[in-house]
């Protein structure tokens, strides 16, 4: 019989090559949900995306300060701006999956935007919309 952290380590860090994390999402069951391969990596770059720099204390560089775009121009140079920080923060924090591309929408009141991006992970691709606003 295994040990605890022998099922540990084959259950919740992976077995046969995947990846697994628990949400902070209750099932009807009473459990955590779990999550597993190009599911963990959305929603480990969606954390990283919507958590400012310097927010974590034990690990500052953690995060990506896309707020401070949120109240600048919509124009090409704000977008150039925004694809260097979210390519330089992904790769540096999240080398596991590939960012194919992502899509910057301006909300019309100016108080923020929305990203859209692709993910891919072991031949599985994903999208995922990501809210950036003044409230985040």
């Amino acid at each position: 019989m295994a040990n605890l952290i022998d099922r540990f380590k084959t259950q919740v860090i992976g077995s046969s090559g995947k990846i697994f994390d628990y949400l902070p999402v209750i099932s009807p069951s009473g459990d955590f949900k779990r999550i597993s391969d190009i599911d963990v990596l959305i929603n480990s770059y969606s954390v990283i995306l919507q958590t400012p720099s310097r927010t974590y204390d034990h690990d500052p560089e953690f995060g990506c300060d896309l707020h401070r775009f949120i109240f600048e121009p919509a124009d090409g140079i704000t977008r150039m701006e925004i694809d260097n920080v979210i390519r330089n923060q992904l790769f540096a924090l999240e080398p596991r999956a590939k960012l194919k591309t992502f899509d910057v929408t301006y909300y019309k009141d100016g108080k923020g935007f929305l990203l859209t991006i692709i993910v891919s992970y072991n031949r599985q691709e994903k999208q995922v919309a990501i809210p950036i606003t003044s409230s985040s």
